[in-house]
């Protein structure tokens, strides 16, 4: 009996240590076929087209296609699930 109750409580804490070392969260990013940008305040505004991705905070963005072609990091973003659009503030080309 006792020797049960050791070899459960050990594979708890290795199953939990894993789980500690793992990080709290995934990139955030967005990645879109297509997609615009303009200039505001020093940074530009990134509007994405037929986007997949996740995120508001410190999101990379990669546009595929389009006079904004590349890959922004910005600071926040917003996702329209309904019409499948991305689009970030505060982007920076990377």
């Amino acid at each position: 009996m006792l020797v049960k109750r050791l070899a459960t409580l050990m594979g708890t804490a290795l199953l939990t240590g894993g789980m500690l070392s793992a990080p709290a969260q995934a990139a955030a990013f967005y990645s879109c076929v297509e997609g615009t940008r303009w200039e505001s305040q020093g940074a530009y505004n990134v509007l994405g087209e037929h986007c997949i991705g996740t995120g508001n905070f410190d999101v990379e963005m990669r546009v595929y296609q389009g006079p904004a072609a590349g890959t922004y990091q910005c600071r926040i973003a917003y996702f329209s699930y309904d019409l499948r659009r991305a689009s970030g503030a505060g982007c920076v080309p990377k």
